[in-house]
């Protein structure tokens, strides 16, 4: 049984016209089952790499490095090199975002430091904020434009 879109009738499956309101009735498709092992792609939220070309990448892979290992110096340099680059750019926003979260956790752990817990807390804090600087310098490394976790979520310098 299906039901008429336009009067809301019960009809037979193989009626075409509703013989309550006359309207025809839209052609069903027959389900397709899809093939085995089929499963839709995943797209990753956090992976920008598609959007940036490929000649983009692997001239300023080099440059977007320099920007994770000399912080201000390198992002001077990476913009004096290319200001035009869409890749540089990504990675240098992405570089002050992570600079930012290590300055604010390191003054809130210099704060804090007179407890033991607070020194701790911040202390863990840094190591965490460390590994994910190594996750993003590993992603430029492979030419990779990816969010780097805990602060992609982070709206400023987008």
């Amino acid at each position: 049984m299906k039901i008429c879109p336009y009067c809301n009738s019960q009809l037979e499956d193989n009626v075409a016209v509703c013989p309550t309101c006359g309207n025809p009735q839209p052609a069903q498709q027959p389900y397709q089952q899809p093939p085995v092992g089929y499963a839709p792609p995943v797209v990753d939220p956090t992976d920008h790499t598609a959007e940036f070309s490929p000649e983009d990448i692997a001239e300023n892979k080099l440059y977007a490095i320099a920007v994770y290992f000399l912080g201000a110096i390198g992002i001077i340099i990476a913009l004096l090199a290319n200001k035009e680059s869409a890749f540089l750019k990504y990675h240098i926003k992405q570089c002050l975002r992570l600079t930012i979260a290590i300055t604010i956790v390191s003054l809130a752990t210099f704060i804090l430091s007179f407890t033991i817990i607070g020194g701790i807390a911040g202390c863990i804090f840094l190591m965490i904020l460390a590994i994910v600087y190594i996750i993003a310098i590993v992603n430029v490394c492979k030419g990779r434009a990816k969010d780097a976790p805990i602060i992609s979520s982070w709206e400023f310098l987008k």
